[in-house]
């Protein structure tokens, strides 16, 4: 039996001034999400804390059935998304190129610069000390201002403070041991610190940036680090979950979860396109993702939130009837909220959520919103994703049962007879 999971990302949002007093789900016109709600069991999924805010890579981590203590970060999953060669023993970092002015601190004018060619970052990247305070560096183009930075040395920790904040806090923070009295922490922190400092004077009047300047550009005088990361051993989904799932989605991001749980990735250019797939596809697991819901809510407009919304809702019924029609699991939900007022990135508010199923509990909600859902039967965290899941499907395994050699949450396909 099949799972198909809608994953509209960030899709969760506040309530706006423009829009009256409303959310973007609650303003736009969405029917086909409105009648998934009312013919389903709905509720609210906190997708990690309630208050704490979570990005993509680590709300679907927990959504996926993962325990939070073994997440690699999520420079290990860029790295797995653009193909990079993972070294057990070494730290990643993913990097941008950004602008900076020196006064006493390194204030940052833009965190990225998203005009910068990529055969100007590849010359750029020509600074970077292959050998630095007896740690050997490695550097690799990814994408738009971004790279990813491998680090290979004695005695070096991924438990560091990130110096690049995201939120504009106005200038670069000085790395720290972080959570940890661990002197290889302490090692590491100010070994980025050098670095950084060292990157600087290396920039600042290469010619590619005296061209910039002249041309009235800022420079990329900064390499900006972020998001220390091992990589590790993981069980891949199917041996986590018990089911063959695959992702089918539009971003490198999601393409990079896709890899560290060994899932299939498939990808699609447009969303219509994407619901075909899902609908053809003969994995138990079907994982659809838009990152659409979520680039509307950064743009800060709620009138752009709710275009995407009404734009994706038109598609979603092929996917209404094909669960009205067939003995499926229908899930749509977000993966965290993305608020399109305000300056938060992301929030930590609860996001809807909607099963269709046949023998679900369904209750009196009738649309697919914030405050409607709130109204629904279920209150669950994203680490109750999965085993809703198995249980829907009558796969879930008595708790502190013990079958086969290994903990499991589902009930094995396979075990040994006496």
């Amino acid at each position: 039996m099949k799972t198909l999971v809608v994953l509209l990302d960030g899709v969760g949002d506040l309530v706006s001034d423009e829009l009256g007093e409303k959310t973007p789900l609650e303003y736009a016109y969405t029917p086909n999400l409105d009648r998934i709600a009312s013919l389903g069991e709905t509720g609210m999924m906190v997708p990690y804390h309630l208050g704490i805010p979570v990005g993509t890579d680590f709300a679907h981590y927990l959504l996926l059935g993962y325990p939070e203590e073994k997440f690699p970060g999520r420079s290990i999953i860029e790295a797995l998304a653009h193909g990079v060669p993972l070294n057990k023993n070494h730290i990643y970092m993913v990097t941008s190129w950004a602008s900076v002015i020196k006064t006493e601190d390194y204030e940052i004018q833009t965190r990225y610069l998203m005009d910068l060619p990529k055969e100007d970052s590849l010359e750029l990247s020509m600074t970077i000390p292959a050998s630095f305070n007896s740690s050997q560096f490695n550097w690799q183009f990814t994408t738009d201002g971004h790279g990813l930075l491998e680090i290979a040395g004695e005695n070096l920790s991924t438990e560091i403070s990130d110096p690049d904040a995201i939120y504009p806090l106005g200038c670069v923070l000085q790395s720290e041991p972080y959570n940890t009295q661990d002197h290889r922490a302490k090692t590491t922190s100010d070994l980025i610190n050098s670095f950084m400092k060292e990157m600087y004077h290396r920039l600042k009047d290469h010619p590619i940036n005296i061209k910039r300047k002249k041309q009235g550009m800022e420079p990329a005088n900064f390499l900006l680090p972020k998001w220390a990361g091992k990589p590790g051993r993981l069980p891949s989904f199917h041996e986590e979950n018990g089911m063959r799932g695959e992702i089918i989605g539009a971003s490198t991001s999601i393409r990079g979860i896709a890899q560290l749980f060994k899932m299939r990735y498939t990808p699609y250019q447009y969303f219509e396109e994407g619901v075909k797939k899902a609908l053809s596809s003969p994995y138990e697991y079907i994982h659809l993702h838009t990152k659409d819901t979520d680039q509307a809510g950064h743009t800060k407009d709620p009138f752009a939130k709710v275009k995407v919304l009404e734009k994706i809702d038109p598609l979603l019924a092929p996917i209404l009837d094909y669960a009205l029609n067939e003995d499926i699991l229908l899930i749509v939900t977000g993966d965290h909220t993305t608020p399109s007022i305000g300056p938060m990135i992301h929030s930590g508010d609860p996001v809807p959520i909607a099963f269709l199923g046949k023998h679900l509990r369904t209750d009196d909600v009738r649309c697919f919103n914030e405050r409607s859902c709130a109204k629904g039967s279920i209150r669950m965290t994203g680490k109750d994703f999965i085993p809703i899941i198995l249980n829907f499907h009558s796969k879930s395994l008595f708790h502190h049962f013990r079958v086969g050699g290994r903990k499991s949450k589902y009930l094995p396909d396979k075990f040994n007879k006496l």
